[in-house]
């Protein structure tokens, strides 16, 4: 049942006649009485409700909810909000800046109004979250106060619809962030605070679409906080060489309680004392040692797997590139200097050739003598 116990028609609102008095019922409110007399107005309601069923005397006029004509020729302006989208693009440093441009263009990344808002939410996310939510708060609002019409009451309340679209806003997106939030919430209806309900299919469709707002500002909000919340990559680093210096002194810790309960064991088992209880506990406290010095082992290996992110990834490939680079320079060199070398030979070994023939036409001329 909705809270406040009160009646809702979905296409109109009956008059009923209790008590030989005629009461009419706010559209939107219902009236904050105790839960003994909500009890009582159900009892006397399902009871008149009888009577006018069985009974043709009592019937009276029902005062129709509908949407002034005026109102849905009204609601599609606000599809003039794209202008904004397009002043944030062509004003925006990226699309305005030549060189953005041309690396945009070398990497084929259109200047888009997707794009420009990433960079913006990048950038600024408190900003741009803020405005979004409090631009949805005022026209949301606005629409649902327009769309809401009686012929009694007239036009819903600014204060009622913006506390309409409050609990359509929050209850709907922040229900999927905790239970403990979720109870809080319907604690809060079941005070009487959750009373205000739309009674058109106009109304009813802007708390679905603001529901639907409600739940991407509060999935975009979880992402903010945790991007807020994430360790920089020197805390990161603090953090893990702490948390590695701790596991180091708790596995120094049990492997010296493995040796001492082994040797304990050891030495009550050569005593013939295996049947004993101070044998039964060191070899519980050995085993239990050898678990817990497991168990730290894998915490360690968990840990130097969180500690290599995409970044050291990136800072080991780009090392490794140098250092590739600089061995093939190095390689190239090398290889020049063997080819000089090689050269060096060649004219050393025609010079060695030219040599010893002029030393066989010496000793030629030396015998011809």
């Amino acid at each position: 049942p909705i809270p406040g116990h009160f009646l809702v028609d979905w296409s109109s609102q009956h008059v009923k006649k209790i008590e030989n008095g005629i009461s009419l019922f706010n559209p939107y409110r219902s009236n904050q009485n105790t839960f003994a007399k909500s009890i009582v107005f159900n009892l006397t309601t399902i009871s008149t409700t009888i009577q006018s069923l069985s009974s043709t005397t009592n019937t009276t006029d029902l005062a129709k909810s509908y949407v002034p004509i005026d109102v849905v020729l009204s609601l599609p302006m606000f599809f003039r909000l794209y202008l904004i989208c397009r002043l944030i693009m062509l004003r925006s440093p990226l699309v305005r800046d030549a060189s953005s441009q041309s690396l945009g263009y070398l990497n084929r990344v259109s200047f888009t109004f997707p794009f420009i808002i990433k960079a913006y939410i990048q950038q600024q996310p408190a900003l741009c979250l803020t405005t979004f939510c409090i631009s949805a708060f005022f026209i949301a609002s606005w629409a649902m106060r327009a769309c809401d019409f009686n012929e009694k009451t007239g036009h819903m309340s600014m204060v009622d619809a913006t506390w309409l679209f409050t609990i359509s806003f929050t209850t709907i997106g922040i229900q999927y962030l905790t239970f403990l939030i979720n109870f809080l919430i319907d604690f809060v209806w079941f005070l009487g605070y959750g009373d205000i309900v739309p009674s058109t299919y106009c109304g009813r469709g802007i708390a679905a679409i603001t529901g639907i707002i409600g739940v991407f500002s509060t999935a975009l909000l979880v992402a903010v906080i945790s991007q807020k919340l994430e360790l920089s990559r020197s805390e990161k680093y603090v953090h893990n060489f702490v948390a590695n210096i701790e596991l180091a002194k708790a596995h120094k810790n049990q492997a010296a309680n493995v040796v001492k309960f082994g040797w304990k064991v050891w030495y009550l088992k050569r005593k013939g004392k295996h049947m004993f209880i101070q044998y039964i506990q060191a070899q519980r406290k050995l085993l239990t040692s050898i678990h817990y010095m497991r168990k730290i082992k894998q915490e360690q290996r968990k840990l130097t797997d969180n500690c290599v992110t995409l970044l050291e990834l990136y800072t080991v490939q780009r090392s490794t590139s140098t250092t590739t680079d600089e061995t093939s320079q190095k390689v190239i060199l090398m290889e020049h200097k063997i080819d000089t070398i090689e050269d060096h030979l060649i004219e050393i070994n025609h010079g060695m050739i030219n040599l010893q023939d002029k030393i066989n036409i010496l000793l030629d001329r030396i015998q011809q003598r």
